[in-house]
């Protein structure tokens, strides 16, 4: 354990040591006055029902002291008045001009091939890509375009004031400032000798025109929903220069206005960023549960157990320390509410949640949705494939997990608790996702599997509390004859699902009684099924307790 917790510190501090880095690469550029004469900059601004924003982002546009300004918004086929207000904008600033957009065609998503139509009927040497819910101060054109050509480079992007004016927005943005001020290395990010390291930021994306058509564009990135972070990197692997700048005194982006907003935000590019991969993902979470929320539940186990050792106590308080460190220097930096920093555990929390909800919505569902669309890359066929793959190999894993919790009992005994009373959780937690996942009548052998696994289980959670003799023999006989009048009552099919609840139940109790993590897992388990579930308690768990129900 203490190994363990010295592996997780060092990695904190390394995070640390890269946000302290990174602040000093993320440079606030001196204020610059603007210049007589340059290159033409074609502003574009892709909008779809933007109604709410679009307004103050074309006069903060129209307002830059930059004298050489096109200014191009495309209309993506809104359902509320964005068109109407740019055509009264355009109206009064000639430098305005909307376009309407074409109907999206396969294999594309909104926002790529929205830009690549602006692109197309741009005539700027400088390509400067700016989200409608943003901002710019009047001086920002012209000062990014001086540091773009000083540095020679082919992106510039920056990284706004964000802003976060309710709370669930201020629970979740913070991720964004996280991503590219504590976890990507902005020192190699900016460095042309590491092509692979790359990132950017969508809502100010500066690009050099010849760069941009050498990369070949949004085309390039038409089946990318994180098509920023692919943009970055073709712009470094064509051996263009990407430059990075704290644009918090230049523009000021709100990018969602509630926690619903964020949510759907974050879940459209999180599972997408990860290239849809289920293997990346699952390693992914590992450390970040270990990283980010382990700490909280060792220290919480250490205090109700009044076991002050460096291993439960110190190290995972000095981890708590560390991590709130960086989350306040970035604050500061980024003028984010201090005070959340204290949620820093509920905002990576809900931050894998999403995640693995985007990821279900991706291979399952209906695929990444967002401003009334939905995108799915993925081929029908291999969806399908890749469904009935997992539904087929969900009672294999319960039958491993049944091998794995007698041997723990035969092996390790009592000594073994810790680990044997989250075997039924995972369990149970594969049994639902197998109910879900079901498409179509459970067939006889699927049953059968489903059946089989229950009892295994069953059985396994009787054997390691035998073996570890925290059950009696009488405790166990009077368990067995519960569930045998249970069955006549009910039906004998039900009764391998009844033997694995009600058994597994009993080792969670035993469990939570001598482990206060186990309840707390426990607590968690139960919150975050209801949760990504999206129902009431009641469906919740009817739909799964639906087999115990007789014929009639």
């Amino acid at each position: 354990m203490l190994i363990y917790q010295s592996i997780v510190t060092a990695i904190i501090v390394l995070l640390l040591l890269n946000t302290i880095n990174n602040l000093r690469v993320l440079r606030k550029p001196a204020k610059r006055p603007p210049p007589d004469e340059g290159p033409l900059v074609s502003v574009l601004v892709p909008a779809r029902n933007e109604a709410r924003s679009i307004g103050r982002c074309v006069e903060s546009l129209a307002r830059q002291d930059y004298p050489h300004l096109e200014i191009l918004v495309l209309d993506d086929h809104s359902e509320d008045e964005t068109a109407a207000i740019v055509e009264d904008l355009a109206r009064r600033y000639p430098a305005v001009r909307l376009l309407r957009g074409q109907p999206l065609p396969p294999h594309w998503h909104g926002k790529a091939y929205a830009c690549a139509q602006l692109a197309r009927e741009a005539r700027g040497a400088w390509l400067l890509f700016v989200d409608a819910d943003a901002m710019l101060a009047p001086a920002c054109v012209s000062t990014t375009l001086q540091i773009a050509r000083e540095q020679d480079a082919g992106l510039l992007t920056m990284m706004p004031l964000v802003l976060e004016q309710s709370f669930g927005e201020a629970l979740l943005l913070p991720l964004i400032v996280l991503t590219f001020g504590a976890f990507l290395p902005m020192g190699l990010v900016v460095s042309r000798k590491y092509p692979l390291v790359a990132g950017a930021l969508g809502p100010f994306l500066l690009f050099r025109r010849e760069t941009y058509e050498r990369v070949g564009g949004h085309e390039a990135t038409r089946r990318d929903i994180v098509e920023d972070m692919k943009l970055a990197l073709l712009v470094k692997q064509s051996g263009n220069r990407l430059v990075w700048v704290d644009g918090t005194t230049l523009a000021q982006v709100r990018f969602y206005h509630n926690l619903r907003e964020a949510w759907r935000g974050f879940a459209k590019t999180t599972f997408a960023a990860l290239n849809y991969s289920v293997p990346t993902l699952l390693l992914g979470l590992i450390p970040c549960i270990a990283i980010f929320l382990a700490p909280y539940a060792f220290l919480l186990s250490g205090l109700l157990s009044q076991r002050f050792s460096l291993a439960l106590f110190w190290l995972p308080l000095s981890q708590i320390l560390l991590t709130w460190t960086f989350r306040l220097l970035l604050a500061r930096r980024f003028h984010m509410r201090y005070p959340m920093l204290f949620l820093h555990a509920v905002t990576m929390l809900l931050t894998i949640l999403l995640t693995l909800h985007a990821a279900y919505q991706a291979m399952f569902g209906a695929g990444v949705a967002w401003k009334g669309r939905a995108y799915q890359f993925q081929p029908r066929r291999a969806r399908a494939s890749a469904r009935q793959r997992l539904i087929h190999a969900l009672p294999a894993i319960r039958l491993v997990l049944a091998c794995l919790l007698a041997l723990l009992g035969w092996r390790w005994k009592a000594a073994a608790l810790g680990v044997a009373a989250f075997l039924p959780l995972i369990s149970w937690t594969c049994a639902m996702l197998g109910h879900a996942l079901a498409t179509s009548p459970e067939t006889t052998s699927s049953v059968t599997l489903a059946n089989m696994a229950d009892s295994a289980n069953g059985l396994a959670s009787l054997t390691y509390l035998l073996l570890s003799e925290l059950m009696t023999p009488w405790l166990a006989l009077t368990a067995l004859i519960i569930l045998l009048i249970s069955a006549c009552c009910f039906h004998w099919r039900s009764l391998p699902m009844a033997a694995s609840i009600t058994l597994g139940s009993l080792l969670l109790l035993i469990g939570g009684a001598n482990l206060s993590l186990i309840r707390i897992a426990l607590i968690w388990w139960v919150v975050g099924a209801i949760f990504l579930s999206r129902r009431s308690v009641g469906q919740f768990l009817g739909a799964w307790f639906q087999r115990l129900r007789p014929p009639l």
